[in-house]
């Protein structure tokens, strides 16, 4: 075989340009097949243009010169489109069919449909969460027992409103991956096959049911791979604004001392100097809200906000902290902010300066973050959740789960008006906050969810 996946940054809502770089990099890295992400030539991210038939006319026109290019140059190209679904370009057509023979082998694209199949092509479009490539690479593995998966997930480029997306393409053949990239950075990522294979994959459970945001991974990875995700959030959503820099509000707080390392970084990312980082102390209601407006005409910058989870969702913090264009800790709980710069503090000096209060967790702050994901990431009512801490804690006696428990469930309900004002964030963790009209929630405190 001669196969290659492949993750390019995209610019979405540009059909044109995208197909401009996959054709350049096909020029630059030639194969017989091509495995590009969902969506290769739009972007995931297009919201409404979807529907709209000019964009639809210019993804057609696009489309078209991914067909030309393989009648030209003898090659396959598999991805997906809107409308259309996985698509493969061949021989200067367009087919929707979802099995194809290539020399001599079955290739089927995102199902095997349980016939036999040599290889199967997933061109997956999917936000992220920290180690998300691990998950990838184990299902990979074991659907590749039998036959060759290669996968393709898009990343740099991608709107990040609502998640990020973790570039990454891999390729899998009995148990054993053979290569697998991550887009690390907003530049090309690709794999071909070869005749080389690691081990076979196997994957241990080595997560703390403690903190269950972290699911199998080892927290470390699990760490490094959240402040990845918030960088690439923040780097991508400070470009896409077209504003020079960024501001924010820097009390000595956890949420903001991490989401101004965050910042840091993102600006390297960006390539744009330290110096276009804003940061002012915090201030009353009237002059934060001044602020913000001041930077909604760009004359400070994207101003970043850092409200966790844990406090949207018992509405602890005032108003003025959740003022702004961008919040990048929006999906993550206390626990996790603590644990991050805990891990931060190993490689960064300047961290070790800071008061010792703010990388230790609140008394009880364990306890409510893990009420917290099974309510939110699992829907689960109190009863539930109230059995799932009892197996789970033994510091902790009935009384106080109880107790727990019932001030989560009371303050997530008051704390619903409060929630209508949070600004947008992307969700990086999987876990969202189920939405409750205010009035259903008022009349339901016992049973939210």
């Amino acid at each position: 075989m001669n196969l290659l996946a492949c993750v390019l940054p995209v610019l979405p809502g540009c059909p044109e340009k995208n197909a401009d770089r996959m054709i350049a990099f096909m020029n630059a890295h030639p194969a017989e097949l091509y495995l590009f992400p969902a969506f290769a030539l739009t972007g995931t991210t297009c919201g409404a243009l979807f529907s709209q038939k000019s964009f639809i006319d210019r993804t057609d026109r696009a489309a078209d010169r991914l067909c030309e290019y393989t009648e030209t140059h003898s090659v396959i190209i598999v991805t997906s489109l809107n409308q259309m679904g996985n698509v493969y370009f061949r021989n200067g057509s367009l087919s929707q069919k979802s099995r194809f023979e290539w020399k001599g082998k079955t290739v089927a694209i995102s199902d095997t449909g349980n016939d036999k199949t040599d290889l199967l092509l997933l061109p997956t479009s999917m936000t992220a969460y920290p180690c998300i490539e691990a998950d990838i690479a184990e299902f990979c593995a074991k659907a590749s027992a039998g036959c060759t998966v290669a996968v393709a997930n898009p990343g740099w480029g991608e709107g990040v409103s609502e998640g990020v997306y973790r570039g990454m393409c891999g390729l899998f053949r009995k148990g054993k991956e053979i290569a697998f990239r991550v887009q690390t950075y907003p530049e090309e990522c690709f794999v071909t096959d070869t005749n080389q294979s690691t081990e076979l994959f196997f994957r241990k459970s080595l997560g703390d049911i403690r903190i269950p945001y972290y699911g199998k991974n080892r927290p470390e990875l699990y760490l490094s791979g959240l402040f990845e995700l918030q960088t690439q959030a923040l780097s991508t959503r400070l470009q896409a604004s077209g504003q020079e820099g960024l501001c924010m509000a820097l009390p000595c707080r956890p949420e903001a001392i991490l989401a101004f390392l965050a910042a840091e970084q993102a600006l390297i990312l960006a390539g744009k100097p330290a110096s276009v980082l804003k940061v002012f102390d915090t201030v009353p209601e009237t002059e934060a809200l001044a602020r913000a407006r001041k930077a909604s005409f760009g004359r400070e910058g994207l101003r970043i906000g850092w409200e966790s989870l844990t406090s949207a969702a018992l509405g602890e913090s005032p108003l003025e902290e959740s003022v702004c264009h961008y919040n990048i800790c929006a999906s993550l709980p206390r626990t996790l902010i603590t644990a991050l710069l805990r891990q931060r503090k190993l490689t960064d000096e300047g961290l070790s300066a800071l008061p010792e209060t703010l990388f230790v967790d609140p008394e009880g702050a364990i306890l409510t973050d893990f009420i917290l994901y099974y309510a939110a990431r699992h829907r689960m009512e109190p009863v539930q959740i109230r059995n799932y801490c009892l197996a789970t804690f033994d510091e902790y006696d009935e009384e106080t789960v109880d107790h727990a428990i019932s001030d989560f469930f009371s303050q997530f309900a008051a704390a619903g008006l409060r929630r209508s004002l949070t600004s947008e964030g992307a969700n990086i963790t999987d876990v969202t906050l189920p939405y409750i009209p205010l009035e259903a929630a008022c009349n339901s405190t016992g049973n939210l969810l």
